[in-house]
């Protein structure tokens, strides 16, 4: 993935991201496939309650959360440009143009 966030401390000795919260994936042609495939595996991962996908190609992000009995939904909720989207994991509420603004697309958010 490209960015986890994770409430655990750094140890010096580990080399991954431990009990990562949130991940994040950039999502391109070139690996839209492998990012796709990824997405089950990243939910297999007990700590992780949300998983965001930013589209490279369009002003869209994907958002997958774990439902309270532990589930993923079907689908994930999508969200575009002028909507925000909230990221209950680390308690933020950030619009999709904000995501988006020193990007080749930040014109079309």
């Amino acid at each position: 993935p490209e960015l986890g966030v994770t409430c655990t401390p750094n140890r010096g000795d580990v080399h991954m991201l431990p009990d990562p919260i949130l991940i994040v994936e950039v999502l391109s042609p070139s690996n839209a496939d492998a990012t796709w495939n990824n997405i089950p595996l990243y939910a297999t991962v007990p700590s992780v309650t949300e998983l965001l996908i930013v589209d490279s190609t369009m002003v869209e992000v994907q958002l997958l959360r774990r439902l309270p009995d532990g589930s993923w939904p079907q689908e994930p909720a999508s969200f575009g440009p002028g909507e925000t989207v909230e990221l209950a994991s680390i308690d933020l509420a950030i619009p999709v143009a904000s995501i988006y603004r020193q990007t080749h697309l930040a014109a079309q958010a």
